[in-house]
């Protein structure tokens, strides 16, 4: 009884969405392992365009036919959740990192000073009827 819960168990995992890599125990987001996780990455990634389907769009996806019609294959890779937004292009390396930090904070410092010039300046009319009436005041 338990190797028939463990058989429909990988049945159903199998059914849930793209195909799966028995060899691999630890499932990944929307129940798609390592296999349909790095075929989604390089598709993403190497903007690849797939051959449209020629059986109107219906394969199975089985783990024994996956590599039968790739265009299938994504569109349920992300029907199954799987987002392109998520795929990452690689690490940035240290310099890049910290070359891109700094030109952030130079914008907002540089935004910082902009502000607080256009604040002056929008403080300069009433600055100068101050100074007006205080020279009236004084001089009359």
């Amino acid at each position: 009884s338990v190797l028939v819960s463990m058989l429909e168990a990988r049945r159903e995992s199998s059914d849930s969405g793209c195909s799966s890599d028995d060899n691999s125990d630890v499932e990944r987001d929307s129940n798609c392992r390592c296999d349909s996780q790095g075929f989604f990455r390089r598709s993403i990634q190497q903007k690849i365009q797939y051959r449209p389907c020629t059986k109107n769009q219906q394969c199975s996806i089985l783990r024994i036919n996956r590599n039968r019609c790739q265009y299938c294959r994504l569109k349920k890779c992300i029907a199954v959740g799987m987002s392109r937004d998520a795929v990452r292009f690689g690490r940035v390396p240290k310099r890049e990192k910290a070359r891109i930090l700094a030109a952030m904070q130079q914008s907002s410092t540089s935004r910082a000073h902009e502000q607080a010039a256009t604040a002056e300046l929008d403080d300069a009319p009433r600055l100068l009827a101050r100074v007006v009436r205080a020279h009236y005041d004084t001089c009359e």
